[in-house]
């Protein structure tokens, strides 16, 4: 089954379940979210997906964010969210608050931290292909940021990190450091 939204759809309660082998398209705000075991949610193309509340990924489930780029995943909600996902084309985490990362985050683009949120490294490795954009904070635990990848990227805002690796496929590759950043 699909869930393919042509405008915006917002729900502010209750839960979406997402059921065998799912590709979502278009925009939508979530409130919590379940992926059951055994099933598939595929991100389809320029999909965004807001999580306002909690997120349940049952034992044995697929999250697909690397068929169909770019789309993207949004923590937004006001309160301190855990990020249960660990794969992502884009990931941005917004609304205020702490947003915490159950494992090593992996994007194949870009991560963004927004104003007034905080994003905590805790101790793990987190490998990102894209740009970093910081207009909140990142509080780095003792993690690692990797810049991996064949992309050129960019660290824009400025950013404190425990550990910071660039590990680029070529020495052609280049990471701007766009502001002050320190490890």
């Amino acid at each position: 089954s699909n869930f393919s939204i042509g405008g915006n759809y917002s729900a502010s309660g209750g839960e979406t379940t997402f059921n065998g082998t799912s590709t979502f398209s278009g925009t939508a705000n979530l409130f919590n979210t379940r992926i059951t075991s055994a099933a598939t949610l595929i991100m389809g193309g320029s999909s965004i997906l807001r999580v306002g509340g909690t997120e349940t990924l049952e034992v044995g489930y697929t999250f697909n964010s690397s068929s169909n780029i770019p789309n993207t995943v949004n923590y937004n909600s006001t309160g301190a969210q855990s990020i249960g996902l660990n794969s992502f084309n884009n990931v941005i985490v917004s609304g205020g608050n702490t947003k915490t990362p159950l494992a090593g985050l992996t994007a194949s683009g870009d991560v963004t931290v927004e104003v007034a949120t905080i994003l905590n490294g805790g101790n793990f490795t987190h490998n990102i292909s894209g740009s970093w954009v910081n207009n909140g904070t990142f509080s780095p635990g003792t993690s690692t940021v990797q810049f991996v990848g064949s992309n050129d990227a960019n660290i824009t805002g400025a950013t404190t990190f425990s550990t910071l690796q660039v590990n680029k496929s070529t020495s052609a590759n280049t990471l701007t450091l766009n502001n002050n950043v320190s490890s």
